[in-house]
């Protein structure tokens, strides 16, 4: 899981983040929102990369989002053979993590496939 989480307010255009959001943090998703403060949607670094040039500026983020209520969500106590049974190809997406309503974390599928890594290596250790 990666935490904290950078947000961006959904009304950036494109063309701004790409300048001066993109290449002060390494991730590549950010959730976005409204004034409120109120989740919006997710975008995606390689969604906005692909979009042409042409359109950056008069884009703003909440026009390639995808919406909140698309995005696979779970609590820093849910067991991850949980989550996938829950999700399934949504493990495929990031998964927002909430705690007591508040955004703490992003689980990504790099992070899903190296507890499964580690939890299949200690029960494959071998015996001395």
């Amino acid at each position: 899981m990666r935490s904290p989480v950078v947000t961006l307010p959904d009304w950036v255009t494109v063309e701004q983040f790409l300048e001066s959001v993109a290449p002060n943090h390494s991730f590549t998703t950010y959730p976005i929102h409204e004034p409120s403060g109120k989740l919006t949607g997710v975008v995606r670094l390689s969604d906005l990369v692909r979009l042409p040039a042409a359109d950056r500026a008069t884009k703003h983020l909440i026009d390639v989002a995808r919406p909140i209520a698309d995005v696979p969500v779970t609590n820093p106590r849910e067991d991850l053979s949980a989550l996938i049974q829950r999700i399934g190809a949504g493990l495929e997406q990031r998964v927002l993590v909430f705690d007591n309503g508040a955004l703490v974390g992003i689980v990504s599928p790099a992070d899903v496939a190296r507890v499964l890594t580690l939890r299949q290596s200690l029960t494959a250790a071998p015996k001395a």
